[in-house]
């Protein structure tokens, strides 16, 4: 037998620390097609710009998930805003806007429709 979460809404909180030693895990990619060219081993046409880089990082996201009561055929309708903050927690980093910066905010949105 299946039951329903009869809450409309609940929030969430999550915290997360990553540490990359060697500098092969984190990258910032300057251009669009730089993750892409690199997959392909086309080294000579990546944007001077991307790098990658030791360092500590940390991440918080916070979100809310909201059950829209609805008629079918949106019965199963959820939306999920989130805000994510990233930082470079390593001195002379700066992987975030050009490399200009060791912080940044991400803000997201998620709609789901079951049936």
């Amino acid at each position: 037998m299946l039951t329903r979460d009869k809450r409309l809404a609940y929030a969430s909180a999550t915290p997360g620390r990553f540490r990359d030693e060697k500098g092969f895990f984190v990258g910032s990619f300057a251009d669009n097609n730089d993750f892409i060219d690199l997959e392909r081993g086309k080294t000579n046409s990546i944007d001077r710009r991307t790098f990658f880089t030791r360092g500590t990082f940390n991440e918080v996201t916070v979100g809310v998930t909201f059950k829209i009561p609805a008629p079918k055929p949106l019965i199963g309708l959820t939306i999920r805003p989130e805000l994510r903050y990233d930082a470079a927690l390593s001195s002379g980093v700066a992987p975030f806007a050009n490399q200009d910066s060791r912080h940044q905010f991400t803000a997201s949105i998620d709609t789901i429709f079951t049936f």
